[in-house]
């Protein structure tokens, strides 16, 4: 039976063997890791809620913001998170507004939803806190009503 060589390193006390780690592919899984964070995390700051938002003519903001969503069913979400009532909608946006201060909170509210609760998200938004409260709608393409 042949008996398999070993690569040893030679050094003052005597013969050890070398041992090498290959760090090359935990970099490479690293990075399309992160790639992948990276392409899928738009996605994950909007609600799955499907809505019809108005349609507008005005410019697209890059500021920070808070999205609050509204749909026709009445489903209910703070960024990404779905709220199952009213109160603990006020108790998340007023723990949200204390810890980012002083941020734009657009209102993505389905354009068929009653105005009663257009009235009642902005109402809740300002006694929680909020200064500055827009209404989210869908840029309008050149040429269509």
């Amino acid at each position: 039976m042949k008996k398999k060589k070993r690569f040893v390193i030679k050094n003052e006390v005597g013969m050890e063997p070398a041992v090498e780690v290959n760090i090359i592919p935990v970099i490479d899984v690293s990075l399309v890791l992160l790639v992948i964070l990276f392409v899928s995390s738009p996605f994950l700051s909007f609600p799955s809620l499907s809505l019809t938002l108005p349609r507008a003519r005005v410019a697209e903001t890059q500021e920070k913001s808070i999205l609050v969503t509204y749909s026709l069913k009445g489903e209910l979400a703070l960024g990404s998170q779905t709220l199952k009532s009213w109160d603990e909608f006020k108790i998340k946006m007023q723990k949200v507004l204390k810890e980012q201060g002083d941020v734009l909170v657009v209102l993505r509210i389905d354009q068929k939803a009653p105005y009663a609760v257009v009235e009642k998200l902005i109402e809740i938004t300002k006694a929680s806190g909020a200064r500055r409260v827009a209404i989210g709608t869908e840029m309008r393409k050149e040429g269509k009503k």
